[in-house]
C-alpha cells in the first residue's frame, strides 16, 4: 500500500505477515494476525509502521505493505443504526 495514502481511521485488510523486526512494540507483537482492522496511529517515529485495531479491540503493529484498504463496507454505527428495517 502507498504510505502516503495511509491515515488514521482507514479500514484495512491485513493480507500478509512479514517479519516484525524493527518494530519496537514488545508484547503487542503477539496480537498480529490476518484479517480486518482499522489504522490508528504510526508506531513511534517510524513512518512505515502503523498500529491497527482489530475487531476484538486488540491492537498490533504492522508494516505498510502488510495491509490493503478494505473492500468490505463498515459495520453499522450502533448509535445511529435503525433497530428494525423499514
Amino acid at each position: 500500500m502507498n504510505v502516503a495514502a495511509i491515515k488514521s481511521g482507514l479500514r484495512v485488510t491485513i493480507t500478509n505477515l512479514r517479519s516484525p523486526a524493527g518494530i519496537l512494540a514488545g508484547k503487542f507483537l503477539n496480537n498480529r494476525r490476518l484479517g480486518e482492522g482499522v489504522v490508528e496511529l504510526p508506531v513511534g517515529d517510524h513512518p512505515n509502521a502503523w498500529w491497527v485495531k482489530h475487531p476484538n479491540r486488540s491492537v498490533a503493529p504492522y508494516w505498510y505493505d502488510e495491509f490493503e484498504p478494505s473492500t468490505k463496507p463498515p459495520p453499522p454505527d450502533p448509535f445511529t443504526a435503525k433497530p428494525f428495517p423499514d
